[in-house]
Parts: C-alpha cells; structure tokens; sequence
C-alpha cells in the first residue's frame, strides 16, 4: 500500500467521524469565537495525525494490531476534542455526540467498504490500491451523504430542542455515556477482527452483526435524546404552571379585594349623592371608575372569570378588544390548574400576536366557550395575524427567533386537551388565526 492511500484511508475516517459531529453539534452547541479558525486548525491537526499513521503503517508493520486497537481509540477521542475546542459544550452531550457520529461513519465502512468492495466485488483495495480505491473514496463519500443527510433529519429536532444546557451534565450520565461509548468501540473493534480475518472470504455474519450494532446504538442515543427532551420539555411546562398557579392566586386575592373596595364605595357614594356634601358631577365621574373595576368577568367559572378578567385589563392597556362569549359551568369537570393554564396560554398567544398590529379596528380577539352536545365542549378563539404564521401538524410554529425554546404553550394547550379525551387544531386563513379546541368535560 503507497503513502497515499495509506494517508487518504485515514483521512476519509476521520473526516467521516468529524463531519458526522459537525453536523448534530451545529443544532445544539454555541460555536466559540473564530469558529473558522478553530475548524482550520483542528483540520490541519487531524491531516497531520493521518500522516503520522502512514509512518508507523510503513515502519511498525508487526505491531499494527496492538497499535491499530490504540490508534483508533486515540483517533476516536481526537475527534470529540475537535468539537471541544470548536464548541461550548457540557461532557454528557459531547459523548453522545461522538457515539452517534462514530455509529453512522462505521455503519457506512462497513456497508461500501466491506460488504460491497471486499465481500461482493473480492477488492482489497486497500493492499492493491489503484484506481479502484479512489472509486471506493466516491462511493463511500456518496453513501456517507445519503446517510448523514438522513441521520439529520431524523435527529435534528430533538438535539436542537435540548441544545447544550438541558442535558444533564451530572456523574451518573457521564459514567453512563462513558460506558456505553467504551462498550460500543470494543465491539466495533472485535467485529472487524471477526470480519476482516476470515481466512478465504469476507465473514458476512460478523459484518452483518456490526452494522446492527451501529444501528442498534443509533435507535438507542434517538430514544435518549427525545426522552431528553420530553423530560425537558415536561419541567419546562411544570415550571410555567406552577408560575401561572401562582400569578392565578395572587390575581384572584386583588380582584376580590378591589370588589369588596368597589362594593363599598358605591354604598360611600350613595351616601354622599343623599347628603349632597359633593359636587354632582365629581360622584358621576367616580362612579364611572367604580364600574370600570367592577366590569369583573361572570361566566360561571371562578377560574375563567379570573383569567378572563385579568386578561382583559391586559387588552385595555394594549388597546386590543376581547369580545367572549362563555359558558363557564360547562367547564365544571376541569381541574382550577388546567383552566388557567389552557385558557392563559391561549389568550396570550393571542394577545402576543394582537398587540403589535396598527390598525385599531383590527386589534381585537373573539373567544367562544360553549358545549356542544353528548358531553363536549367547544373552545373558539380567532384573532387577525400581525404576521405570516406557519402550521404544523395543526399547531403554529412560534415566530420567535429561537424556535426550539418556545412554543411550549400550544404544546401544553394539546396535551390538556388530550387529557380531557378531546384535541386542539389551529388553521390560519385569509390572515386570520383560528383555535379550535375539543374537549370531553
């Protein structure tokens, strides 16, 4: 084998491997400063260490196997501390990051260059070298492509979800990530003995039995990271209630003291009409505040009427209009908690979407609350869109700029109405946003 091959196999290794972690970092981690820098210089380090591997392949022929089992596990910890350097990172992701990658480039060595070169085409290209090697680069190039492409799309969702600070960065997960990594190079390492030392042929069900165990460890880090990310996402949401149970209380106590107040003063105004001790039109206009604070929510839920209250006061000061139309007894059968959380997350996105848009006449939210027969309810909410709105699987995508750690409160809003048997469809039309909520109350 000549100089360049030798160095070109090692390079499209670990180039492989590097790219692979390129691409789930890049969703997930902050890149450090002089990013294209760090990536040039780890880049040179990385050709330099290949060069290095064609010495000791040329020199240190007899001791390639013991040196080959260290090697690789020194190439495998270079290529996390490519990321390392390039990216802020916390240890746990970082080694989920290196075993994902390092499953989806072998599961592609071993598909091209064993089983399709080696096994079904009888090329050891690697010790002939020739043309066919640089057909073998092309090839495995492609497939790491179609591969790669697919392992992002699968994953890129959930690793941009939890990003680099809500995967727990505790002792436990990195011993546990750190097993699973040393258990996984082992067996790749016995595989290949296992495949590549057949003694007349390819041994296919050693090979077969290493690209189900890139695969198998592939499904594994998936269900990692979504549960990652439902576990986040869960104390996210857990976090908001518990904020919104709070804020329910303390509004709830201040609408009953300033109705207790506003009770009491209009017997004190009446008092002071009858001893005439007050100019007329001074009662009048005091009288007029008092209504104002009174205009308290009646809809035959205490809960609803202190959300619906609350919000409202948040439209007047934003010059929006909430019109609601709300059977509130037909919400008896729903948790306090459940009603504020579906209804609050509700009125705010609307109110987030309202409140930026100039025209008055447009400034306004219609909700409607009424049920609808055989033991559902339905919930209508509609407001003009200040801006376009994407749906998907019939929930808007948040307009914020950090997708990822928003959106939470559609989210929360589906899963109360799933609780309650029913299910929550948003439509956009005409620059027209539309909630529909079914619930089984």
């Amino acid at each position: 084998m000549d100089w360049a091959v030798i160095i070109l196999n090692e390079l499209r290794h670990l180039s492989a491997v590097v790219i692979a972690e390129l691409l789930l970092a890049l969703p997930a981690l902050k890149k450090r400063g002089r990013f294209a820098l760090r990536v040039a210089l780890c880049s040179l380090v990385c050709a330099a260490v290949c060069v290095l591997y064609a010495v000791l392949y040329k020199f240190a022929m007899p001791y390639m196997v013991p040196i080959s089992i260290v090697w690789y596990s020194v190439i495998f910890l270079l290529t996390g501390v490519f990321i390392a350097v390039c990216f802020e990172f916390n240890l746990t992701l970082l080694l989920w990051i290196m075993i994902a990658a390092y499953a989806a480039e072998h599961f592609v060595y071993v598909l091209v260059n064993e089983i399709i070169f080696i096994g079904a085409l009888g090329l050891d290209i690697f010790r002939d070298g020739g043309a066919m090697f640089y057909v073998m680069l092309l090839c495995n190039a492609a497939v790491c492509a179609g591969v790669y492409y697919a392992l992002f799309c699968v994953f890129r969702n959930n690793i941009r979800a939890v990003g680099g600070h809500t995967v727990g960065d505790g002792v436990a997960n990195r011993i546990f990530f750190g097993v699973f990594a040393a258990m996984f190079f082992a067996s790749t390492l016995l595989n290949q003995h296992n495949t590549e030392n057949s003694a007349e042929k390819l041994n296919y069900v050693a090979a077969a039995s290493d690209m189900i165990n890139c695969l198998f460890v592939l499904v594994v880090q998936y269900i990692t990271l979504r549960t990652i990310r439902v576990n986040a996402e869960k104390r996210f949401a857990d976090k908001l209630l518990s904020d919104a149970k709070k804020q329910y209380e303390a509004f709830r106590n201040s609408v009953d003291y300033v109705n207790i107040k506003c009770h009491d003063l209009k017997h004190e105004i009446n008092a002071l009409r009858k001893s005439g001790g007050i100019n007329a039109e001074k009662v009048g206009e005091i009288a007029k505040g008092v209504e104002l604070y009174e205009a308290f929510a009646h809809t035959g839920n205490e809960t609803l009427d202190v959300l619906l209250t609350e919000k409202n006061l948040a439209c007047i000061n934003s010059g929006i209009t909430l019109l609601y139309m709300a059977d509130g007894a037909a919400l008896a059968g729903m948790d306090e908690s459940d009603i504020y959380s579906l209804f609050g997350n509700l009125l705010d996105n609307a109110i987030e979407h309202v409140k930026d848009i100039a025209d008055e006449d447009k400034r306004f939210i219609r909700l409607f609350v009424k049920p609808s027969g055989e033991g559902m309810l339905v919930i209508h909410e509609e407001n003009v869109l200040a801006r376009e709105t994407a749906v998907e699987d019939g929930l808007p995508l948040t307009t914020k700029a950090d997708r990822y750690n928003h959106g939470f409160g559609t989210k929360s809003m589906r899963r109360t109405a799933k609780k309650y048997g029913g299910d929550m469809r948003v439509t956009v039309e005409e620059g027209m946003f539309k909630a529909d909520i079914m619930l089984q109350v």
